[in-house]
């Protein structure tokens, strides 16, 4: 590896007294940083490094922590250090304390293509199967469910239709902002005319122009633009592209990813000359030796807008290579490697387990199941200008997971392992209702979920869980969510799969003195209400009754109260600023989910130290899940989850502890 770079200028170069104790050797990278065992360098306080403007590594520093900091609600503070990390980051490279990377500089203003083709080869001939999957294109078509894949064929210059297997590139890009030309019935016919693209070139919106002429110079000829490519006024057309875009993005050759800007003119910065500003993120610290700021790709893509578009997110996670466009870098990233334009190429080695900004590089080698909930954390959070399509765009990825699950999926559940997945919480958010969606699935929420990540799901299923879960459709028809005798290739006796096997009853807990056996649904039921346009959930459980009180509005939470005034549990309310429910002063009902299984070390600080029933040794109390409920016309809906603890069952106000039915929407 070399920081040498071609810029001939001679230096001018200044480093203050700290710097320049760092032995840098151009001919011996990591610049001495071996010697005497030494890898870190304390450089001072920010405020020291700011006001030493006549040093070139300190202006550096100053500027790593600016760039790093954009978009991040975090302070940086105590002493800045640079250390050497050979093996992470950017192939190696130093690292400011709380910041980003010091790598090769580039100061060219347009993208080195010869170089970006390095980086697709590299990983199509050095990865494994998950860069380079193996489909058996023997029988069906190239695209299952399309006849034919609608391609703009860039050579030229039209759109075609293709039926056998090819390679194309996908581009992923921010609709909104242009009322350029679409697909149509009556626009399809001259789009299909050799060199119709050239002629109506200037009206293409700035994006696809920048992508078709990037086609062009990586030596490709097809690329797949939905705008173009889909049908857009044709309902049938347009369903059938939909539901397998998953595949369309997965079998791309090559994803090109406009991250820059916010409409579909932004373009592609550094495809034309002059197209993007390189900002002097460079600096001069020895003769031949020039380092930059280097921006780890997701920190980058955090504050864009692409970033926070709903349909975006299946493109970005689905391609298995990319290059990511942003304001003045551009970023190759498959499923092993993540490079780029300010760091040194380290051919083809994997390198994506050291970046650490967020998990979704990594995530595809996790268990489905926490691969499920890893993925939903990153996808709540974003935007969808069509709340109807939040289940839609998750389409491809639930079909990938229900796979590897060998589990089917109700309204974005897993039904193998529905107790842990009714388990959801807002994350750094305040959850508002989603209509037209069950409350008791994520997919009922707008604002981001976290998930409960049990130690040993399948043994917490067994252990812990008790819930015979029916889901009940308009029609009256009422079947299990979980049938493992319709589940053939369930692998009941892999235990590596997670899914429930046997089940324990709720039994004689609390010294109750009425039956809690019966787990069978009532068949005959007459609503009050409309009937909502999914199933609903049927299922019996033990209903407790609490009031809550001392309510943290920003954080809608609040404590439950047991029928002497004694704090027993914690609630994060959902829907907290849409009803006048949470102002109600009586009793509310909540419904036991399952026994909470979490370390005690984090347990929830919710004991009242001075109540004999709740002692001061109360964080080893076993807790139970809870679900707080609404009922309309004789039909429920979450209003939040809790925990409260076992022995407050007791403690209910009346008419509880009762084991009932629940019907929730």
């Amino acid at each position: 590896m070399s920081f040498n770079t071609t810029d001939p200028t001679p230096s001018t170069t200044r480093m203050c007294d700290i710097c320049s104790q760092i032995p840098f050797d151009a001919e011996d990278p990591p610049f001495g940083s071996y010697r005497g065992g030494r890898y870190e360098w304390p450089l001072g306080i920010l405020d020291r490094i700011r006001r030493t403007t006549d040093c070139s590594l300190c202006r550096l520093i100053v500027l790593a922590v600016y760039e790093t900091q954009r978009g991040w609600s975090g302070v940086l503070s105590g002493e800045i250090t640079l250390e050497w990390m050979p093996f992470m980051g950017p192939g190696g490279g130093f690292q400011v304390t709380g910041s980003g990377w010091l790598g090769y500089g580039t100061t060219i203003n347009f993208l080195d293509v010869t170089r970006a083709r390095g980086w697709v080869t590299a990983c199509e001939s050095n990865h494994g199967d998950a860069c380079n999957p193996r489909w058996d294109q023997s029988i069906g078509p190239f695209i299952s469910g399309l006849d034919v894949l609608r391609l703009i064929d860039v050579v030229k210059g039209c759109l075609v239709e293709l039926q056998g297997p090819c390679r194309y590139l996908a581009l992923s890009y921010v609709w909104g902002g242009v009322n350029g030309v679409r697909l149509t019935s009556s626009t399809k016919a001259s789009l299909m005319k050799e060199g119709a693209l050239q002629t109506i070139r200037h009206i293409l919106p700035r994006t696809v122009q920048d992508a078709i002429e990037l086609v062009n110079a990586l030596d490709e000829r097809f690329l797949w633009v939905d705008a173009l490519c889909l049908v857009q006024n044709d309902t049938v057309d347009m369903r059938s592209g939909i539901e397998v875009m998953d595949l369309i993005y997965e079998k791309a050759s090559l994803c090109i990813i406009a991250a820059s800007g916010d409409t579909a003119n932004a373009g592609l910065p550094g495809v034309r000359w002059g197209s993007r500003l390189v900002t002097n993120h460079a600096e001069q610290i020895q003769p031949g030796i020039k380092l930059a700021v280097y921006n780890e790709l997701d920190r980058i893509l955090r504050p864009l807008a692409y970033n926070r578009r709903g349909w975006t997110f299946q493109e970005q996670y689905l391609s298995r290579r990319a290059l990511y466009f942003t304001d003045d870098q551009v970023y190759f990233r498959c499923k092993e490697s993540t490079w780029s334009e300010n760091c040194v190429d380290q051919l083809p080695k994997p390198n994506n387990i050291y970046f650490h900004t967020t998990l979704l590089p990594e995530v595809w080698k996790m268990k489905p199941e926490v691969e499920y909930r890893t993925i939903l954390l990153y996808y709540t959070p974003r935007a969808l200008t069509n709340q109807a399509d939040t289940l839609l765009v998750m389409a491809g990825i639930i079909r990938r997971l229900s796979s590897k699950m060998r589990s089917r999926f109700s309204q974005g559940v897993p039904a193998a392992a529905f107790d842990t997945f009714m388990i959801f919480s807002a994350h750094d958010s305040l959850l508002r209702r989603r209509q037209g969606f069950p409350s008791y699935s994520w997919c009922g929420w707008i604002g981001q979920v976290n998930f409960y990540d049990p130690i040993n799901e399948n043994c917490w299923l067994f252990h812990k869980t008790w819930i015979i879960w029916y889901k009940r459709s308009s029609s009256g028809s009422v079947n299990l969510v979980w049938d493992i005798t319709a589940n053939e290739t369930f692998p009941t006796a892999n235990m590596d799969f997670v899914g429930y096997r046997h089940r324990l009853p709720f039994g004689s807990r609390h010294g109750l003195k009425f039956s809690t056996s019966r787990t069978t649904p009532t068949h005959e039921f007459y609503f009050e209400r409309e009937f909502p346009p999914y199933p609903i959930l049927q299922f019996w459980t033990l209903a407790v009754y609490f009031t809550i009180s001392d309510f943290e509005v920003f954080s809608a939470s609040a404590s439950i109260q047991d029928k002497f005034g004694t704090p027993c549990g914690r609630i994060e309310m959902n829907g907290f600023e849409e009803t006048t429910f949470f102002e109600t002063s009586g009793p509310l009902e909540f419904i036991l989910l399952s026994d909470w299984d979490y370390p005690r070390s984090k347990g929830w600080k919710f004991r009242d130290k001075g109540n004999s029933n709740y002692p001061a040794n109360s964080a080893e109390l076993p807790c139970y899940h809870v679900l707080l409920l609404e009922w309309i016309g004789g039909i429920a809906e979450r209003r939040g989850l809790g925990v409260i603890y076992q022995n407050a069952v007791e403690r209910s106000f009346t008419p509880g502890p009762v084991w009932k039915e629940i019907f929730l929407a």
